[in-house]
């Protein structure tokens, strides 16, 4: 039994609605044309949602686009796709990346650094030398786990003498930062940790 269905260029949600009515499993909703990164409100609120991934190529060609190795004319279909899924619980999951040529590793492993900012939970891999390269660039590296860690410990500290806002290592924090530093240990795969 698969754990998952993915339904390639989806474009409504009553598409998604279809499957959903025949599958229990969770559904993975390709975007790959114009139409589909325009209703991806629906989409994303289509009942059986797991997530939501995105197809570059396909997309590149849907809107009469040329690739380009800085990415720039993905950026606004990656930010969409990277916000609706974190608006409605999903995960959000890059393209594939699909020139197989040694001269090319570096333009992925660069692709796949960039996404993670973005808000990423994944990215599609079409060849096992793929796999290594993508799991490192989504973990953090040591440096950026230990600053996250002693910023969530400085956090849970000044809630402990009823502090908000707080300055820390020459920058405030609020809110924000602090979900940006959780977000970075679970990457890590840190969930507790020991308080100060």
């Amino acid at each position: 039994r698969p754990e998952a269905i993915m339904i390639p260029k989806v474009e409504s949600a009553e598409q998604v609605d279809w499957v959903h009515r025949q599958t229990d499993l969770p559904l993975l909703l390709m975007i790959e044309t114009a139409k589909g990164l325009i209703n991806l409100k629906e989409i994303a609120a289509a009942p059986g949602a797991a997530a939501v991934c995105f197809g570059a190529d396909d997309y590149t060609a849907s809107v009469g686009g040329t690739r380009t190795r800085d990415g720039l004319n993905l950026l606004y279909a990656r930010s969409a796709i990277s916000a609706h899924a974190a608006a409605f619980d999903l995960q959000a999951i890059d393209t594939p990346f699909v020139n197989l040529h040694a001269n090319a590793e570096t333009w992925w492993r660069d692709e796949t650094r960039a996404i993670v900012k973005l808000g990423y939970s994944g990215k599609l891999a079409i060849h096992p030398k793929q796999i290594a390269p993508i799991i490192e660039a989504f973990r953090p590296a040591p440096e950026e786990v230990e600053c996250a860690r002693r910023l969530v410990q400085a956090h849970d500290k000044h809630q402990a003498q009823g502090a908000g806002a707080f300055a820390f290592e020459g920058r405030m924090v609020d809110m924000p930062v602090i979900r940006a530093a959780r977000n970075v240990l679970a990457r890590a795969g840190i969930t507790t940790f020991p308080k100060v």
